[in-house]
């Protein structure tokens, strides 16, 4: 019968694999919200939608336009950006494995 400390072992090793396993299918997406002039655009809603199993994130753009989403599985995404007095804007984007 296996002790407590070798149980705590395995339980560990399991752990440490499934987390390096996950770390290597993730995907970063980033980018500047600007407007027709290439003015940046602060405080602007980004919805970001995985167009397969429709698990959605949102973000709003910093003070200088820009917008991050991190750890992201591999995929067809629909991203779509929204500020006042502006037009709502979408764009389709693959990502791959551990893109940025």
């Amino acid at each position: 019968m296996p002790t407590q400390a070798s149980l705590r072992a395995l339980l560990a090793l399991m752990l440490f694999s499934a987390t390096v396993c996950f770390a290597q299918f993730s995907s970063n997406l980033q980018g500047i919200v600007q407007d027709p002039s290439g003015a940046v655009v602060p405080k602007a809603n980004v919805t970001l939608v995985n167009t397969a199993t429709q698990v959605s994130r949102a973000t709003t753009s910093d003070g200088n336009g820009n917008y991050r989403f991190v750890s992201l599985a591999p995929g067809a995404y629909k991203i779509s950006v929204e500020a006042p007095g502006y037009s709502k804007s979408e764009s389709d984007v693959t990502l791959l494995t551990e893109q940025n």
